[in-house]
């Protein structure tokens, strides 16, 4: 009996598989695609969030609802699906020793089905919004599925022998798209990713079912909701080492040093699932997570800013940078999002209460790692063979980053602001208590923001999708 089943079940299926080339560079040209789909998604619902916070258009809306609904596919779509396709787009351009893994169109299939699932959820009526942190939702069947898809498709893409170190990619001439000094990192990423599903597993499995709806989602997903935030920092500093190389034109960082602060970043967290053994409504599980981000991220981080501004200054003063600096979008996005994640935590170091200090702060933190996956994109453009025509676009991609980012550091300022004089979170609407000047001037800020943050991302997908209309059909450069 067992055999007949294998032979009508699993040898097709294997079959197939084996017929499938699979190709890293066709695979993250896909993944990028889809991140770069997500994030245009992501700005449409994003103007619905900021006209639901802004004064005297908010008063007009009458249903907290409209906005919340729009807040949770944002969200996800921002932080989510937009970082994590991005990541698989870097992760499969990793060298392997096998020409990647027969999964890897299967992931991307499944990733694909989630996130119509995501979307489509939105036009179920029963679908109730869940603010959440870190990963709000829809409480609808549809909606946690894809959720569900995506994150099994996001596992068959990174979850590989590209994970595993090889002493063979410790010297540059192993790998001929990236910087060897930033493998490490999207290691680390992909290790972290899947501890935190690990502990979103456990955590699932120990928190009581009887709960309220608002208790229940936000104890199974903040210790796992927790890590994500360090998966998102690894794939940013490897980002950041891309770029530098960029700026550099060489390996600008000692592959063992990166290998160093990045097991030294990871290696607490392996312990992490075990702040669940008793139960998600335990000190320990609350207590374990916030130590965890308060100082697990911060000072790795610290340190990788200090080595980058050391190799710029001396690149700049030994004419090892390229001339025009502030015309180069990998300069621009570099320094833009070093900038934000330093406000990031300055941020997160002045939060009292649950007020809109937090999401200043997560907004400055996940605008840096937007503002870096965006500059580095230019780089895998031509990677891929779609370089931004010279003249007045590449012009426009020198600008972008930067104007992204004043929008996301005023959005982010204004925002805070007005949590350090009382402005509630997830308020919208008629819901919100606009008591004070001082809140007032800072929502009003945040609109501006928002706003410009909104143009410089409208303007990085125009350029993408110009450059793409405009590229030549000249073949892929072959597998690293």
């Amino acid at each position: 009996m067992l055999v007949a089943l294998k032979k009508i079940l699993v040898l097709p299926v294997e079959s197939l598989l084996n017929r499938v080339e699979v190709n890293s560079q066709a695979q993250s040209r896909l993944w990028i695609l889809m991140s770069i789909g997500t994030l245009l998604l992501s700005g449409f619902f994003s103007i619905i969030i900021v006209l639901g916070r802004a004064p005297i258009i908010s008063e007009l809306i009458s249903d907290p609802l409209f906005a919340k609904r729009g807040l949770v596919v944002h969200v996800d779509l921002a932080l989510l699906i937009w970082i994590y396709a991005f990541l698989c787009g870097l992760f499969v351009l990793v060298p392997s020793q096998k020409n990647g893994n027969r999964l890897l169109p299967m992931g991307y299939v499944l990733a694909v089905a989630g996130v119509g699932m995501l979307v489509a959820s939105i036009f179920v009526p029963s679908a109730e919004p869940v603010l959440s942190n870190y990963i709000p939702v829809l409480d609808h069947p549809l909606f946690i599925g894809g959720l569900l898809l995506f994150a099994a498709g996001v596992a068959c893409t990174v979850f590989n022998t590209r994970i595993l170190p090889s002493s063979n990619q410790t010297t540059a001439k192993d790998n001929l798209i990236f910087p060897t000094s930033s493998i490490p990192g999207l290691r680390s990423a992909a290790v972290i990713l899947l501890i935190s599903l690990i502990t979103f597993f456990s955590s699932w499995l120990v928190t009581p079912t009887g709960l309220e709806r608002q208790t229940y989602f936000e104890l199974t997903i903040w210790g796992g909701g927790h890590l994500l935030q360090f998966v998102n920092v690894a794939a940013m500093l490897s980002v950041w080492i891309i770029l530098l190389g960029k700026l550099l034109d060489k390996n600008p960082i000692s592959y063992r040093i990166t290998a160093i602060l990045f097991g030294i970043y990871t290696l607490p967290l392996l312990a992490a699932p075990l702040l669940t053994m008793n139960g998600t409504a335990d000190l320990l599980y609350h207590w374990g997570f916030t130590r965890f981000m308060q100082w697990g991220i911060f000072p790795v981080v610290t340190i990788f800013v200090g080595i980058i501004v050391t190799k710029l200054v001396r690149g700049r003063l030994n004419n090892d940078l390229p001339k025009g600096l502030l015309k180069n979008p990998y300069f621009g996005g570099l320094v833009t999002s070093m900038l934000l994640t330093i406000i990031g935590f300055i941020l997160g170091a002045m939060i009292r209460g649950s007020n809109t200090m937090v999401p200043a702060h997560y907004h400055a933190a996940v605008g840096g790692i937007t503002v870096a996956f965006m500059a580095v994109t230019y780089f895998l453009l031509e990677v891929h063979g779609v370089p931004v025509p010279k003249g007045r676009l590449r012009k426009l991609a020198a600008i972008q980053p930067l104007l992204f980012g004043l929008g996301q550091a005023i959005f982010a300022a204004g925002f805070g602001y007005a949590g350090a004089h009382g402005l509630a979170r997830k308020a919208f609407g008629s819901e919100q208590q606009i008591n004070s000047i001082e809140v007032f001037a800072g929502l009003g800020f945040m609109t501006i923001g928002g706003l410009l943050a909104a143009c410089g991302g409208l303007l990085f997908l125009w350029i993408v999708v110009k450059a793409w209309m405009n590229r030549k059909n000249s073949p892929l450069q072959s597998n690293p």
